[in-house]
């Protein structure tokens, strides 16, 4: 009952909501489609997949890098904040969806985005989770 398969096996929006609040996760609209998820943003690969009533895709804040260009999903950079130990960054994806980016300062220094510029955010498949 403390990870992401209790959540949403148990099925329901609200518990949808939890993921992303409680576990530090964006969710992604769509649906699943073989070994591919559909989402808006196009085909999204994943390493592992849950069985649940509701179709998701999710991705750790964490696992999520931004780069100026190349293959990934378009997003806007709005804004940063400073946590202490990390700093969240918040892009705005088509369709006005946020998608929250996490730095962890042990990671080493933090970078700079210029406020409405465009980049791309990007991860490693293995690092998603599909549920469906």
């Amino acid at each position: 009952p403390g990870d992401e398969r209790h959540v949403f096996a148990t099925g329901g929006r609200c518990r949808r909501c939890a993921t992303k609040f409680l576990n530090r996760y964006n969710v992604l609209e769509g649906r699943l489609a073989g070994a591919q998820f559909e989402s808006r943003y196009g085909p999204l690969g994943f390493g592992k997949k849950i069985e649940s009533r509701e179709q998701a895709y999710i991705i750790r804040y964490d696992r999520i890098t931004p780069a100026p260009t190349g293959p990934g999903i378009p997003a806007r950079f709005l804004a940063s904040e400073y946590l202490g130990s990390s700093i969240m960054y918040f892009f705005e994806a088509e369709g006005g969806q946020v998608v929250e980016v996490e730095h962890h300062l042990s990671n080493g220094p933090p970078q700079n985005y210029e406020a409405q510029a465009d980049y791309v955010l990007r991860w490693k498949p293995e690092d998603a989770i599909v549920f469906g």
